[in-house]
């Protein structure tokens, strides 16, 4: 559940200056990992997505490591130093409101996948075709603002705090006998 009845703000100084900060060159492609650096994410596709793109990008990790998790971090860094791809943390400087490529966990399977959601996902690994429709998707502005907007319009009506206070009032309504 996420808060989508206010629009994430236009970016003002602060994310404006964000490529300069973090010495992220224009023209560079941001690949964002919205996750905490925990190894239960497997980050380490994203590393290979990464590695595998024609363009020149950055992997970027919009979440801290936990201390609980400072080994792990350690271990993503110098693996993605190892395979040559550039990477960096910049806790909360982003809003998500960009195509999405991920992994098909269960759930997204069960009760995602089925409402529509525009997504690039893959299962085990990372296939040629996923890079190629990666890259068709970052090079195709239209396109990723229409999949965007969709997502975000099915985010509103399925897993907005809106949506689930209705249900929960309708559920305790039910409990309660206030039909």
């Amino acid at each position: 559940m996420l808060q989508f009845d206010s629009l994430p703000s236009l970016p003002d100084g602060y994310a404006n200056d964000m490529r300069q900060e973090l010495g992220i060159k224009n023209g560079t492609t941001i690949l964002l990992q919205p996750t905490r650096i925990v190894p239960r994410k497997k980050i380490e596709r994203a590393i290979a997505l990464a590695r595998r793109m024609d363009t020149e990008y950055v992997l970027v990790v919009a979440h801290k490591a936990g201390d609980e998790e400072i080994n792990y971090q350690i271990y993503f860094k110098e693996f993605a130093n190892l395979i040559g791809v550039s990477f960096l943390c910049a806790a909360d400087r982003f809003a998500y409101r960009r195509p999405v490529i991920m992994e098909a966990y269960e759930i997204f399977k069960c009760d995602i996948q089925p409402k529509g959601f525009k997504v690039i996902w893959f299962e085990d690994f990372i296939s040629r075709e996923i890079v190629e429709d990666v890259q068709k998707i970052l090079c195709n502005h239209e396109l990723a603002i229409e999949w965007a907007e969709k997502n975000y319009q099915l985010g509103c009506r399925y897993y907005s705090y809106q949506t689930l206070e209705k249900k929960l009032v309708t559920l305790l309504e039910q409990c309660t006998g206030n039909l």
